[in-house]
């Protein structure tokens, strides 16, 4: 594992966050636009411009879905590194990598020097090569 692969995933998981926000829109699109086409038009709703659209959305929504399986199989891959670290290298590693967080947030929350928070992280990323 390296900083770089690390850095990769840290920016993967802001954009996962926010497809995670897109998916939840489009399931809550999807199903009220297909229950009013096949009101509006008796249930034959085969080639409408709506069922168009909700086919597209359930293809956008596939897609979404697969990159966040792949984001999962990764961080599941990146945890399994972390198990040679000590229990605050771990938590060092998990705040700044998975939850995003700043390097003085991680500090406060761990009540430690943001010069340790920094040592922590150092002796981990050399743990895990």
């Amino acid at each position: 594992m390296t900083k770089q692969e690390l850095r990769a995933f840290r920016k993967q998981s802001r954009e996962i966050k926010e497809l995670r926000s897109h998916l939840q829109d489009i399931t809550e699109l999807y199903a009220p636009i297909a229950a009013y086409d096949r009101q509006r038009f008796g249930g034959e709703t085969d080639g409408t411009a709506t069922e168009q659209a909700v086919e597209k959305i359930l293809a956008l929504q596939q897609k979404y879905e697969a990159r966040l399986n792949a984001y999962i199989d990764e961080r599941i891959r990146i945890e399994q590194s972390f198990e040679v670290l000590t229990p605050d290298e771990r938590a060092v590693m998990r705040a700044y990598y998975f939850d995003s967080m700043t390097w003085e947030v991680i500090a406060e929350r761990l009540d430690i020097s943001y010069r340790h928070v920094h040592r922590l992280h150092a002796h981990a990323l050399i743990a895990i090569k």
